[in-house]
């Protein structure tokens, strides 16, 4: 998706300009963690753009480095009386606001967000309370005091799923380990010679567990990642405690000898609800066309980008010759287009190139389990229509494309504009102007592929009539994409067009569509892969065959198609789970970007225990979605809104010009691209929108962080805040998947 140079952030009312501390926790009984802020950043207000600048009390770094600044006593410990410093001081920093401060060149203005590790001297003891002493390095407090309860004190290298865990899980983990910044990464190995973790009832504290911690990945440079420049993702030692035994509904904490303990968790039947239920909320927020009102939302603006507002023109463009990113070619035409719908991203209110599959994942969980999914779920404007919630969002979703169709049967990537919103506007305050794209073969097919998937989606949820409109949808939409192909577009389109030649095929048994469907199959034999890099993806249409139950069917190449889609889920889920720490799957040589780092994909997974039945393929599903909602080296719950740590600073407008009590509080469900490995050294004049400008900014230096870490949350750091609605999509279908089935 295009990113933004102009930046809208809000004003953040009651927050002090000064280098605050945030919260005191500790990493083990010999280390204490402070997280300490230095500033905001001022920004636009709706409507209202300023002179946009950090206003900061930057923390002095230099001596919060040095164990004589910091005091740390006890008056009833008495190795602590009187007070005592630090063996070692450190810390670890990452840069959260920006500003361009009206320079030709983005500057190195900006504020930092801080973990000051203090080793002790002694490790401190149970029930003792401890004063740490701080004078003149944080604005507003010169101490902090807390007691040391392992059953109490969270440590921040205790992690796990903070939404909850199901016992239908085949396995479940929770996992500890630390990078410390400058001091390196912890070593537990004094902790392990007599080690137990117990799990507590949250409310009395009273064990209900009792495990010893087990070395899950030692301190290596063994890769968890194929790219170059991921190397270890926690780089640094990763013990884990088995919760298997623990299956009896509650809320939790998990504490570990000389550790602490960690967030609050829950066992239930349906832990995982709370993640789906939230990421489908986030999805509707990012409905375009249409106001947002009570009682659907406290989140409320009017009708954006509808042709009731003002026109919307159509352009002889087509995406496939690339998006137009604020272009002045808008090659527009005197046609006036009555269409609106769809979904924004980010800070943009134009279509890119994944949308017309929006609706492709959620109508796909439900094909897959359709058990799992209710009507009334989202208290969404269609709740209670009779239809499965999750079904009423793949329809926004395909219908903006029915409303595209061209009555020839073309479809394009919809919507976009000639200009970047200027500062303070809002999707419904938009000043640009507003075009449609040509149609296009790619888009026509990835049309056709998603309307049949929703068609069977429709049937399997009792209403086979709806399900035919978009069938007859998708007719139309294949046949122009075979008649309008300009020079050089068949191989650009091929995998799309098997993907769209299989749910046709699986749609209406016509040999047209399963002709089609082996003349573009790569996959010649049950060893091809279903994805092979610069050669083929074709993942979706293989699936869609595989799953195929008619008579017309061909037997050898559907068990040809199912072998190959287990190999591909092995491939992708089984052995990369089975080679990283925290046995999260995704494909191994995928950079660590855009999303890897935050938002669960297990469809081939899911496809292959479909298949299967076999554990191995259900065990990897729950552990890679438990990563992500906080077995993870940022222990953050990876949904803005959800958990104990969230990312709560996404580039999102839409959020700040609509939030209810005033503040740039983000709207519960969105997923961000998160963490973004190292790529090296980066332009110093170039800005937020330049992942390696954001890295410059890290302290120890980016190359040294672990890669699953490398997360900036300020407002207007691009490559890892702007929310895409199409992978809103897959993580919500993810987490959906792992619903208790319905009664």
């Amino acid at each position: 998706m295009k990113t933004i140079a102009v930046l809208l952030a809000l004003l953040l009312p009651g927050l002090s300009v000064s280098a605050d501390l945030v919260e005191v926790s500790v990493v083990t009984d010999r280390i204490i963690q402070l997280h300490i802020m230095d500033g905001r950043g001022i920004y636009s207000t709706l409507g209202k753009p300023v002179n946009e600048h950090v206003e900061q009390v930057p923390l002095d770094v230099k001596r919060a480095a040095k164990p004589a600044s910091w005091t740390v006593s006890s008056s009833d410990d008495a190795g602590y009386r009187g007070g005592r410093k630090p063996s070692r001081a450190g810390r670890k920093s990452f840069p959260r606001d920006f500003a361009t401060a009206n320079q030709p060149q983005y500057h190195q203005e900006w504020t930092l967000d801080h973990r000051v590790f203090l080793v002790l001297p002694k490790p401190m003891k149970v029930g003792k309370t401890y004063t740490v002493s701080m004078k003149g390095l944080v604005t507003h407090a010169s101490s902090t005091s807390f007691t040391w309860d392992p059953a109490r004190t969270r440590s921040e290298a205790v992690r796990v799923n903070q939404l909850g865990y199901s016992p239908a899980a085949p396995k479940r983990y929770a996992y500890m380990a630390a990078w410390l910044g400058d001091l390196g990464p912890l070593s537990m190995k004094d902790y392990s010679k007599a080690w137990k973790f117990r799990v507590l009832d949250r409310a009395t504290r009273k064990p209900v567990l009792e495990g010893n911690p087990a070395l899950r990945r030692p301190l290596s440079n063994d890769p968890e990642g194929g790219q170059p420049g991921e190397g270890p993702h926690w780089r640094a030692e990763v013990w884990e405690c088995d919760l298997a035994g623990l299956t009896a509904p509650g809320e939790y904490v998990l504490s570990v000898d000389g550790l602490g303990c960690s967030y609050p968790f829950r066992v239930d039947a349906d832990a995982y609800r709370p993640a789906y239920v939230a990421t489908m909320r986030g999805l509707y927020h990012q409905r375009c066309g249409t106001a947002r009102t009570k009682p659907y939302t406290d989140y409320v603006r009017g009708v954006c980008h509808h042709p009731s507002i003002k026109p919307i023109y159509q352009s002889k463009r087509r995406y496939m010759e690339g998006h137009c990113d604020a272009c002045k070619e808008v090659e527009a035409t005197p046609e006036k287009r009555e269409v609106w719908g769809g979904y924004h991203d980010a800070g943009d209110w134009d279509r890119e190139g994944g949308h017309p599959e929006i609706g492709l994942p959620l109508a796909f969980a439900y094909e897959l389990a359709p058990g799992k999914f209710a009507d009334g779920e989202f208290n969404i404007p269609e709740s209670g229509n009779g239809i499965p919630d999750i079904l009423d969002e793949a329809k926004w979703a395909v219908d903006y494309y029915v409303r595209l169709q061209r009555p020839d049967g073309g479809v394009s990537v919809g919507l976009f504009l000639d200009s970047f919103p200027d500062p303070g506007e809002s999707p419904d305050t938009d000043k640009g102007n507003w075009y449609i794209y040509a149609e296009d073969p790619e888009a026509s097919y990835k049309h056709a592929s998603t309307a049949c998937h929703l068609a069977e989606a429709l049937k399997l949820a009792g209403k086979p009539e709806m399900g035919a409109d978009y069938v007859a949808s998708a007719r139309k939409a294949f046949s122009w994409a075979e008649r309008n192909q300009r020079t050089g577009d068949a191989d650009k389109v091929r995998d799309c067009r098997n993907h769209a030649a299989a749910a046709l095929f699986r749609a209406t048994g016509e040999k047209l569509y399963h002709d089609a469907f082996k003349e573009s199959l790569m996959i010649k034999t049950a060893s091809t892969g279903l994805f092979v890099h610069t050669s083929h993806d074709q993942h979706w249409g293989a699936w869609t065959y595989a799953l195929t139950e008619r008579p017309e069917v061909d037997p050898e190449l559907k068990l040809r198609l199912r072998t190959a889609t287990l190999n591909y889920a092995r491939e992708m889920g089984l052995d990369p789970a089975g080679k990283r720490a925290a046995r999260y799957g995704y494909n191994f040589w995928y950079p660590l970007s855009w999303g890897a780092g935050s938002i669960p994909r297990i469809f081939d997974q899911a496809v292959a225990h479909k298949f299967t039945g076999s554990v191995e393929y259900l065990t990897y599903q729950y552990t890679t979605c438990d990563f992500y909602l906080g077995c993870n080296p940022m222990n953050m719950c990876w949904i803005t809104g959800m958990g104990s740590r969230a990312p709560d600073r996404l580039f999102h407008p839409d959020s700040w010009f609509s939030c209810p009590d005033g503040s740039d509080r983000i709207v519960t469900g969105l997923v961000p691209p998160g963490p973004h490995s190292y790529r090296g050294p980066g332009d110093p004049k170039s800005g937020p929108w330049d992942v390696q400008w954001v890295h410059s900014k890290f302290y120890p230096e980016a190359k040294e962080w672990p890669p699953m870490e490398l997360y900036s949350d300020g407002h207007t750091v691009y490559p890892m805040n702007e929310e895409m609605s199409n992978t809103n999509s897959d993580a919500a279908a993810s987490y959906g998947l792992l619903n208790a089935d319905l009664k």
